[in-house]
């Protein structure tokens, strides 16, 4: 069973072969865990992510589409279960974790509480797109040509619109943290 697609694990899972599931399961639950252990530097919750993950997807799975590609679906529901969370921990927390991952990209002074908290306003003035970007390669750890192929662009200029993005917010932090200051 280990020799078969994707594809064909899926229809059979969708049929009613709990085998098929556990080949799913082995098959990418480390490339998951590995990518949200990268993106949320906790162990804990990166483990409930994965078990999240193929929970809806056992809950959608008579939504799937007999011979449909498994694995962007499989990526999809993974990356909206990344952005809720730490889009939840955005809300709960003065400092969140999308401001600590501001701070790991220096856009101002590493450390100092006022210079987090214009990062994160600052994230949150720069238009939607650019926000977007920061977020998908520098939260989620994407990679340009990944983006690149969502949008029918190059890896370059993935590249090109990322360092743009974190230009403007660095402008941004640097005037909102001035500002703060006097």
């Amino acid at each position: 069973m280990n020799e078969l697609n994707d594809e064909v694990l899926m229809s059979a899972y969708v049929a009613g072969d709990q085998a098929a599931f556990r080949v799913l399961f082995r098959r990418h639950a480390p490339t998951l865990l590995a990518r949200f252990r990268r993106s949320l530097r906790e162990d804990a919750a990166a483990r409930d992510l994965v078990q999240q993950t193929f929970l809806n997807l056992h809950r959608a799975r008579f939504e799937y589409r007999p011979g449909s590609p498994v694995r962007p679906w499989l990526v999809t529901i993974a990356r909206n279960l990344l952005r809720d969370h730490v889009t939840r921990g955005f809300r709960k927390n003065e400092v969140c974790v999308e401001s600590e991952a501001l701070e790991r990209l220096d856009v101002r002074e590493p450390g100092r509480m006022e210079d987090r908290h214009a990062a994160t306003v600052a994230m949150q003035e720069l238009d939607r797109p650019q926000r977007e970007l920061i977020r998908k390669v520098w939260l989620e750890g994407r990679s340009f040509e990944e983006l690149g192929a969502e949008v029918g662009r190059t890896a370059l200029a993935m590249r090109l619109r990322a360092h743009r993005a974190m230009k403007r917010l660095r402008e941004l932090t640097h005037r909102l943290g001035d500002l703060h200051a006097t």
